[in-house]
């Protein structure tokens, strides 16, 4: 995947990711303002101010597919680096009510895992996560572990569903 990420690095303790509903051709982004914390899709809690490095994925970045067609993408990702514990965790946001977003959300991470474990990239990091976040449905449940297990069995990475993503 030959790509050009440009990051934003942050070291805040606590901070929003936003995709825009209105624009919905623009890329996912940080909000720093606490006040609009009931807005987030996703709230990053950064309790010892690790220093983060956020990519914008869906609506920057053209993954394409074998037959040129453009393939499923996850909203972002962030990644830190620690010796020996570099952590990378993909993100999709959500804001849905309706059954089957989970599913969905579930084949973009995967989609765009794929593809990032096929760089070299990939080997910088012993863990790798990926986060389903939907303010509407702010918690996972019981019934979310199989989906986990499974995802995690065919992954490698370890999937987690809230609002609230902890590094």
């Amino acid at each position: 995947m030959q790509v050009s990420f440009i990051d934003i690095v942050t070291s805040e303790k606590r901070f929003g990711i936003m995709d825009s509903e209105l624009h919905s051709e623009k890329p996912a982004y940080l909000d720093f303002d606490l006040g609009n914390n009931k807005i987030w899709i996703a709230e990053i809690v950064n309790n010892e101010k690790k220093k983060l490095w956020f990519t914008p994925i869906d609506n920057r970045l053209e993954l394409k597919k074998e037959d040129r067609q453009m393939q499923k993408r996850c909203d972002a990702l962030l990644y830190f680096f620690e010796e020996r514990k570099n952590t990378i965790i993909f993100i999709e946001l959500k804001e849905r009510h309706n059954s089957g977003w989970k599913k969905v959300a579930d084949e973009q991470l995967r989609e765009t895992i794929a593809t990032f474990e096929e760089t070299k990239e990939a080997k910088l990091f012993k863990i790798k996560k990926a986060h389903i976040a939907n303010n509407l449905r702010p918690k996972s449940n019981k019934d979310d572990m199989p989906r986990m297990k499974k995802f995690m069995k065919e992954t490698g990475y370890v999937l987690s569903i809230g609002k609230i993503v902890k590094i």
